[in-house]
């Protein structure tokens, strides 16, 4: 299963979340999103840019604080 997980930390590691994820983003149907922490949503945004179309699947209870989270994250990738 790949991992798209985002780097926390100093500058150092700023590098690492805008490199590839290693594996093709357009190759995946589903993203099981299990909750918003950002080190475990925050590269989604990258994910979609670089070729992801399938369904980010939620828990029920992680909606509300992602579409807190996934904006921020999405301006910073930028």
């Amino acid at each position: 299963m790949p991992i798209a997980a985002l780097f926390q930390g100093g500058h150092a590691l700023h590098d690492k979340n805008a490199r590839p994820f290693g594996f093709e983003p357009s190759g995946i149907d589903i993203v099981l999103l299990t909750h918003a922490h950002l080190d475990h949503c925050g590269r989604l945004p990258l994910l979609c840019r670089q070729g992801f179309r399938g369904e980010i699947i939620p828990a029920s209870a992680t909606r509300a604080p992602a579409r807190l989270v996934l904006p921020g994250s999405a301006h910073l990738h930028q």
